[in-house]
């Protein structure tokens, strides 16, 4: 009796003990399906955010587009010559240079909307050590496939090639004739105006902007800008009319210079085998203790397959000399008033260039330039006053010759 009564109890226990695992196994079962919804819970919300980022990058996507372009040269001169871009510790010698003509660009266009975009552009040059600076950023609104208005930061359009002036693949050259193309002033701050219309064959390219530029050096303040460009068949004819007053520091203090303006004629020509150039400008100044320079090229070029061999003849000069004879003729030194060579010296050379051009590529070019500078002008100390581009010649030759390859790219 004894033994039944403590094997039933012993029994009653175990049950016990069994029902209380049974209890504690369902209640860790009912935390473990707790813990897979929680977890599949977050997995939609994570499914759900990702779905939403490729929805915001495929947007993005389809707004935005990015384009770039580079060159990367070496340039070597017969003499030294001083650096145009003061600070930068770039000069013209005989030694191989990889720096001078180095660039790198990427320029960003985003869609706001079918009638609205931001337009940004970053680029470095080797000649300010790759300092990263925007050329462009404005907004375009299209008012219609014509009319467009545009306001911000942009280039300024004295030249044919302004708006791809550091888009080497654009042209024959290892760099444009620097007698009249300068790199050192190319934007301004302002709104600008473009309209689109045909005449019969011709096509009418206007461009009307109002604008002001700050450097360290100078100011431009209400300039007021131009541009007609009329294609027919092969043949672009282009004019440009710029008017402005501008502020310049030098070592004899401000200078001021009222309704400064400049004016260019360009004329263009390319069958797909034969192409030709031709620009020239004139910068007025109209007052102060600067001269007047006279600029121009012609360019005949012949596409030979992937090769694009290339002649280029070029010539500045001023038309009259230093106004003020009290004005020494370094008192003024080239290119600290406007960034574009100008100096109160009497300036007459010309230029002549042979190279050419294979194109590895669609977006790729390899060129070959040999550029001779001759009949500089001296001055009464026999010093070249001669000025071109970046380079500006210090020896008492009067000639230069100046030897490129440059590898431009674009993506």
């Amino acid at each position: 009796m004894k033994k039944s009564l403590c094997l039933g109890c012993l029994f009653l226990l175990q049950l016990n003990s069994a029902l209380g695992v049974a209890d504690t196994v369902e209640d860790e079962l009912k935390l473990v399906k707790e813990k897979l919804k929680a977890l599949e819970a977050n997995a939609k919300k994570s499914s759900r955010a990702v779905q939403r980022t490729d929805k915001t990058l495929a947007a993005i996507k389809d707004r935005l587009t990015i384009n770039g372009f580079m060159s990367a040269g070496a340039v070597k001169g017969e003499d030294d010559v001083q650096a145009g871009l003061e600070g930068t510790g770039t000069a013209l010698t005989e030694e191989i240079d990889f720096t001078t003509d180095s660039f790198i660009a990427l320029q960003f266009d985003y869609k706001l909307d079918d009638d609205l975009h931001v337009i940004t552009q970053l680029a470095a040059a080797g000649p300010s050590r790759f300092e990263t600076k925007a050329e462009w950023a404005f907004l375009k609104y299209r008012i219609n496939d014509s009319f467009y208005i545009r306001a911000g930061r942009f280039r300024l359009p004295f030249y044919a090639y302004s708006e791809t002036l550091e888009v080497g693949i654009a042209y024959p050259w290892a760099r444009p004739p620097l007698e009249v193309y300068s790199k050192e002033v190319t934007s301004y701050e302002g709104v600008d105006f473009l309209y689109r219309v045909y005449t019969g064959d011709l096509g009418h390219s206007f461009q009307l902007g109002y604008g002001t530029l700050r450097q360290d050096l100078f100011s431009v303040d209400g300039a007021i800008l131009f541009n007609w460009v009329v294609d027919y068949q092969n043949w672009s004819f282009r004019v440009s009319h710029n008017k402005a007053d501008t502020k310049a520091s030098s070592p004899i203090g401000i200078i001021e210079i009222k309704d400064l303006s400049y004016s260019a004629i360009s004329m263009f020509y390319d069958n797909g085998k034969l192409l030709s150039s031709f620009e020239t400008n004139v910068l007025d100044m109209n007052s102060g203790p600067i001269n007047t320079f006279v600029a121009g090229y012609l360019m005949v070029g012949y596409r030979i397959d992937k090769f694009t061999p290339h002649i280029t003849y070029s010539h500045k000069y001023t038309t009259e000399k230093n106004p003020d004879p009290l004005m020494p003729v370094a008192a003024v030194a080239p290119r600290e008033v406007g960034g574009f060579g100008l100096t109160s010296a009497e300036l007459n050379y010309q230029g002549l260039a042979l190279g050419v051009r294979y194109d590895i590529k669609s977006n790729m070019a390899i060129k070959f330039d040999i550029n001779y500078y001759s009949k500089f002008q001296k001055d009464a100390n026999g010093v070249l006053t001669g000025n071109f581009g970046n380079f500006v010649p210090t020896s008492e030759n009067d000639s230069l010759t100046v030897y490129t390859v440059m590898v431009d790219l674009s993506f």
